[in-house]
């Protein structure tokens, strides 16, 4: 996963799995860029939605590398559920060129005050 980090939010609300390493992570993400390596059941799925939440708008450019398609549905459902907008975007070998430029015009035109 790589990130360009601006200044960030802090997490008002975290979901249940809130184990202090965890925190930890996330305070440490987001005072500098950082690669994390999680085995499987350490809360890899809490930290993404996390970090999605806090950077998911056109200011800044998040890089989510080989998850799989259920591990994107349940991210993207989670921010749905928490009313994140703008949405992540999937973009795969099963998009065409011309809707992966159209999808980072219509990101990149988006501006706080509004299109």
């Amino acid at each position: 996963m790589a990130a360009s980090i601006a200044a960030a939010p802090a997490a008002d609300v975290l979901p249940a799995m809130d184990l202090h390493y965890q925190r930890a992570l996330l305070a440490e993400m987001r005072e500098e860029d950082a690669l994390v390596v999680l085995a499987p059941g350490l809360g890899l799925r809490f930290l993404l939605a996390n970090l999605l939440r806090q950077y998911c708008d056109p200011e800044h450019f998040v890089v989510v590398l080989n998850a799989s398609a259920d591990e994107e549905e349940h991210l993207i459902s989670t921010l749905a559920l928490e009313d994140v907008k703008p949405l992540p975007v999937v973009v795969n070998n099963e998009v065409s060129i011309a809707d992966r430029y159209s999808g980072l015009r219509q990101v990149s035109d988006v501006s706080p005050d509004g299109p």
